[in-house]
């Protein structure tokens, strides 16, 4: 859509004139000329462009493309311009902000403790009552809708009826209990309630814990030995907290695709992996993946495609990964703790999804920190995010965006 543009101009004898121009269209090169040629200015000395007819043809769309080689290199140093404001804005504005903060920062912390406080006060009397041995979370859910759901169970077990409560405290006494997305018997035994599903739907799981949790977890137990015994020694790893009947139903899946092959792929099959080589069976619609060295699998997996992706990722490049993983995670986390040091930070902690590359630098910047600077960072909990901007999480800590730190000067 065009757009009408109005402005007034002085000339050489200082009389003004009034300009009035439409500006149409995607190319930067064909508005300054316009502009200049309006104003009666020279058009002699703007960049000559390598193909007009061609920039004329795709003067519509709006892209880089369009730029001429001078209107490219004014553009990337208006964007270099703009970096370094933002750079300088970061320098001040960081610490401005954790001033800014701090109070609010206390104030949810010592409400956040007095929760914490109520909420174990509430697992303390569940155990007791049930036999629970564990009480986790599966999400960090904030800490009101923990205890509405602490509370919930209390009120299930005081308000059920003799037979009902029995088979609740039967079910529950001496395993853990998790709270997560969807209530289910977990492949190690224990049970997780749905935080969002109703008591009708925890209770529906503690009665069929007591019908077949033993059976069902031996038969995990028979096909996961099955599926290490068909893949010459493999380590099929399962994990404790998802679901039983589903993990069964997944390697049982499995375990009928292989077997399902000649005795001849199976073999090529067993002599690309290594033994104890760590495997995932995957719920249908995950995809071939080789994630921390643990070679995930989908249960539904075609076979020519599980042979090729495991020649071109071999034993030698997951066992790598798998090392890289750790070392990576534990010079993390040595790092981190000369920050918190050199800061005097109460805490510090970051979002999973953070690069660690990106990270790292991260940390090594904050932990560069100069001394006239460290009282705006003393005893503060602070988290590195990729959020737009600093805010108080309701824990009281205080989340900063990494590019904040990026750009900030020492």
């Amino acid at each position: 859509m065009p757009v009408n543009v109005e402005f007034t101009v002085r000339d050489t004898l200082s009389n003004f004139k009034s300009i009035r121009i439409f500006l149409s269209g995607a190319d930067p090169a064909e508005i300054i000329k316009l502009a200049l040629e309006r104003c009666d200015l020279s058009t002699a000395h703007l960049p000559v462009r390598d193909n007009p007819s061609q920039n004329q043809k795709i003067g519509t769309k709006s892209s880089q493309q369009n730029f001429a080689p001078g209107l490219d290199e004014i553009w990337k140093n208006l964007q270099e311009n703009e970096r370094l404001r933002q750079k300088r804005f970061y320098a001040v504005n960081l610490l401005k902000e954790l001033s800014k903060n701090r109070e609010l920062a206390m104030q949810r912390r010592d409400g956040h403790k007095v929760m914490v406080e109520i909420i174990e006060d509430n697992i303390d009397e569940i155990k007791r009552k049930t036999g629970l041995t564990q009480i986790l979370w599966s999400i960090n859910w904030e800490l009101t809708f923990m205890r509405r759901c602490l509370i919930n169970v209390l009120e299930m077990i005081n308000y059920a009826d003799k037979h009902s409560k029995d088979v609740i405290i039967y079910s529950l006494n001496g395993r853990q209990l998790t709270f997560g997305r969807g209530s289910y018997i977990c492949c190690n035994g224990s049970l997780q309630f749905g935080a969002d599903d109703a008591i009708g739907a925890w209770q529906k799981i503690c009665i069929e814990s007591t019908k077949f949790l033993t059976f069902e977890v031996q038969n995990l137990e028979r096909l996961v030995e099955r599926v290490a015994e068909l893949l010459g020694g493999i380590n099929l790893l399962v994990q404790p907290h998802d679901g039983l009947l589903q993990t069964i139903k997944n390697v049982k899946l499995f375990i009928a695709r292989i077997c399902s092959q000649p005795p001849s792929e199976l073999s090529k099959i067993n002599s690309l992996l290594k033994k104890d080589q760590q495997v995932q069976i995957m719920n249908g619609y995950s995809e071939l993946a080789l994630l921390r060295g643990i070679l995930q699998i989908p249960c539904n997996v075609d076979i020519q495609a599980l042979k090729h992706f495991i020649d071109k990722n071999d034993a030698s490049k997951a066992e790598k990964m798998r090392k890289e993983y750790f070392e990576q995670k534990y010079f993390l986390e040595s790092v981190k703790n000369s920050t918190v040091s050199h800061l005097e930070l109460t805490s510090l902690s970051w979002d999973a999804d953070l690069n660690f590359t990106r990270l790292l630098d991260a940390l090594r910047k904050l932990s560069k920190i100069q001394k006239e600077q460290i009282s705006h960072f003393s005893g503060l909990e602070i988290h590195l995010g990729s959020g737009p901007k600093i805010f108080v999480l309701a824990s009281g800590k205080i989340s900063v965006p990494i590019e904040m730190i990026e750009d900030f000067e020492i």
